[in-house]
């Protein structure tokens, strides 16, 4: 199978995944918009991984070479999950539903693994493969599985979202986890 039939395998049955998929859109790699802005909102360390993690910055490295990197790739798969929270201040609750988001990407990723093409994915705050990442004493210990975070990469992800006709925001009480997956 392709990376794409797999993935249209599992928009047509979300029963497949932990969580269903809510809004999705394939999308060219050179239509994302990168900024320094983007990547400087994460200097304020709103979601507590700067300077913490191979997949945020600093360690993730220059917003300019993953960016050129990223639009190297010829095709990209951009997806929502939605989950109930209780109002902004349930940090639990949010922390819940981006383990929920993770765990959908993974799965994804394990059957995309098996194939030919190569594949990467940039998620929601970044990757949690490890209970404890390395950084910065030691090199990371799962470089192809490392999930970039889509900011960290200066990825503008309002402006994706509203580009490809997908809510950024779901309504009172929930939250949206965003991913791209690219190959």
């Amino acid at each position: 199978m392709s990376v794409e039939s797999i993935l249209e395998e599992y928009t047509a049955n979300p029963a497949l995944l932990p969580h269903p998929i809510c809004e999705y859109a394939y999308i060219s790699p050179k239509d994302i918009e990168f900024s320094q802005e983007v990547r400087d909102a994460c200097a304020e360390n709103i979601c507590g991984m700067y300077g913490k993690s191979w997949s945020c910055p600093p360690g993730a490295g220059e917003w300019q070479d993953l960016r050129d990197h990223f639009r190297s790739y010829s095709h990209a798969f951009l997806f929502t999950t939605k989950h109930e929270i209780n109002g902004w201040s349930d940090r639990a609750g949010m922390d819940k539903a981006r383990h929920i988001h993770t765990s959908t990407e993974r799965t994804i990723e394990k059957e995309l693994l098996d194939e030919s093409e190569k594949i990467e994915i940039c998620g929601a705050e970044g990757c949690n493969l490890c209970k404890k990442c390395t950084y910065p004493d030691a090199p990371c210990r799962y470089p192809e599985l490392c999930h970039y975070s889509m900011e960290a990469t200066g990825m503008n992800v309002v402006k994706l979202a509203k580009d490809k006709n997908i809510r950024y925001n779901n309504g009172t009480n929930t939250i949206t986890y965003f991913s791209v997956i690219f190959w």
